[in-house]
């Protein structure tokens, strides 16, 4: 399905629509190099273990969805908080909804819930960045080099076609070339009202625990869970563990 926001169309997709239980939707953000197709089937997965309906949607410039025409600034990723409030009206989703955010759609998920508390019950956000370490710029680095001198473009360009380029130099020189000194995204969380369930692994190659202590300080009702072994996608690295922890999170 395709929505028009703002002369751009953003390509979703609901699943276990016909639940019939009156949960809330799940609403999936996809990390930065991201689209619906690269959750590898996790959100249909854990939506049918909980019964509980799903949204997933790619981002503009990314998947299926408009490219990207305009450099990005760092701010970016509250545009984007933005952008979900008026795509969610678009596609008449009035309820509160719990939103499960990995990497930058961690990000978006925690801006979201502190812009529009009414709209978000619950958050689920995995490898998030709510302050830029030196580790996060390395990361980038890292994987632009992978992107112009190995494999990672090829792979990419698997789910975004003609849309590779700009939608990975959109979000590679962006951190690389921003003073992410001043990247704190602290008053924000102090917003939040809603619980949130924070998870990374000890392997994330982009952040530290700092990223969880950050949740710790700020925000006033969370959960931690912290994973040995494990890099930047958890739902991938744990997904039994993940879907049993944001389960016994939503009953709570």
């Amino acid at each position: 399905m395709i929505a028009s926001i703002k002369q751009k169309k953003i390509y979703y997709n609901f699943f276990n629509e016909n639940t019939t239980s009156q949960k809330p939707i799940i609403v999936f953000l996809h990390e930065g190099l991201g689209c619906t197709e690269q959750w590898r089937g996790f959100p249909e997965y854990l939506c049918t273990k909980l019964n509980m309906p799903g949204l997933v949607y790619d981002r503009y410039g990314h998947g299926k969805s408009t490219e990207l025409q305009e450099d990005r600034t760092i701010n970016y990723l509250h545009e984007e908080a933005h952008f979900l409030n008026e795509f969610l009206q678009e596609i008449k989703i009035i309820s509160p909804v719990i939103l499960f955010g990995h990497s930058d759609g961690g990000t978006i998920a925690l801006l979201h819930a502190a812009f529009y508390p009414q709209n978000v019950k619950k958050v689920i956000t995995e490898a998030h960045h709510v302050l830029i370490e030196k580790e996060s710029v390395e990361g980038v680095k890292l994987a632009k080099n992978a992107y112009e001198n190995g494999r990672l473009k090829p792979a990419l360009e698997i789910f975004h076609g003609s849309k590779t380029d700009s939608m990975f130099y959109g979000w590679a020189n962006t951190w690389i070339n921003a003073d992410t000194s001043k990247y704190f995204l602290y008053d924000e969380l102090k917003k939040i009202r809603c619980p949130v369930l924070a998870i990374q692994g000890e392997n994330d190659q982009y952040g530290t625990y700092k990223q969880m202590q950050a949740i710790a300080d700020y925000c006033t009702n969370y959960e931690l869970l912290w994973l040995k072994n494990c890099g930047h996608i958890p739902h991938a690295d744990y997904k039994e563990e993940i879907t049993q922890k944001t389960s016994d999170f939503l009953k709570k």
